[in-house]
């Protein structure tokens, strides 16, 4: 993280951030679809899409404005006239459009905002939706990572069963992602494994659809991304860093990879959503941890700053860890 860093968005990444909520609406309209919504709030859905399409690709623009792209080869990649390009995405009022978005969804609140409507039906509706994605999403991810740790022990199903006190086929339940255990019954499950509880926490969460509790202490707060991250690596089958570096299109090295799974390192959001988003995880639904952790840091460090007898855990202003 840079040093005295501010918790807004900055303008030169818009398009990543105005890119994060397109799958998120995707898969709310595919799940209006089956489940029979009918044509008018599936085509509220469809435009509420569009507009986050065309929102994402001024932000692509400005992204390539703010980096110098002249407005004509803005205009070749869009296959319009430089008049128009100008026209359609003037960055003055365009970036403040943008960010007053931004700012209204990216709080510490433990989800993002949903489109709104006219419909508060609607937007409950929406809101379920999303919701129940979201943990079917995290179900499937905590099961992935649940068999993949007990193939890894080498344990017999029915050893995992008699350790547990269950029925082999109840652990076998729990294995295939038909059965979502209770907290007690992960702790046991992967002290069995030999592996830490902690880094499944965040996807259980998610799969029970409870909302994170927020302003841990900083080393708190980033212990909770960490452990979401190498959750989601277990889940993935613990790829190797070359691997992951290859997945997230270099926007981590392998080295980086490493030391942000081993818990030493913790990169700004950008590469934090690369390295999520390469893991097979929701940027979304990981947000809110990394914030969290950005938040109690900047605290930390401003009150440091004033001369508070806090010091920042173990970080410093370069993301490191001590």
């Amino acid at each position: 993280m840079n040093n005295g860093a501010s918790p807004d968005v900055q303008p030169k990444r818009l398009g990543l951030h105005m890119a994060e909520g397109l799958p998120r609406m995707a898969r709310e309209l595919l799940a209006g679809e089956h489940a029979g919504e009918d044509l008018p709030t599936l085509l509220g859905r469809a435009r509420e899409l569009v507009r986050a399409v065309e929102n994402y690709s001024a932000g692509a623009v400005l992204d390539a404005r703010h980096r110098g792209t002249s407005w004509d080869r803005v205009a070749r990649a869009a296959q319009i006239s430089s008049q128009t390009a100008r026209e359609r995405w003037n960055e003055s009022v365009t970036e403040h459009r943008l960010n007053r978005q931004l700012s209204e969804r990216t709080s510490l609140s433990p989800t993002l905002p949903l489109p709104t409507t006219h419909s508060s039906a609607f937007r409950s509706s929406q809101s379920s939706l999303s919701e129940k994605a979201s943990a079917d999403r995290a179900a499937r991810l905590l099961a992935d990572a649940l068999s993949f740790l007990h193939e890894a022990s080498g344990l017999a199903l029915r050893d995992v069963a008699v350790s547990l006190g269950m029925s082999s086929s109840y652990v076998s339940r729990i294995l295939s992602g038909d059965r979502l255990p209770g907290w007690s019954v992960m702790q046991d499950m992967m002290a069995c494994f030999g592996a830490d509880a902690a880094i499944l926490r965040h996807l259980w969460e998610t799969s029970h659809g409870i909302a994170p509790s927020t302003r841990r202490p900083v080393t708190q707060a980033a212990d909770r991304v960490f452990h979401a991250l190498q959750g989601l690596y277990t889940a993935a089958g613990r790829p190797t860093p070359a691997d992951v570096h290859r997945d997230c299109s270099g926007a981590l090295s392998p080295s980086m990879v490493e030391r942000v799974l081993d818990g030493t390192y913790l990169p700004d959001w950008p590469e934090v959503s690369a390295l999520v988003a390469a893991l097979n995880g929701c940027p979304e639904e990981v947000r809110p941890l990394w914030e969290e952790f950005h938040y109690a840091w900047l605290c930390t460090f401003e009150q440091s700053e004033e001369g508070v007898s806090n010091t920042p855990g173990r970080t410093d202003g370069n993301g490191e860890l001590h």
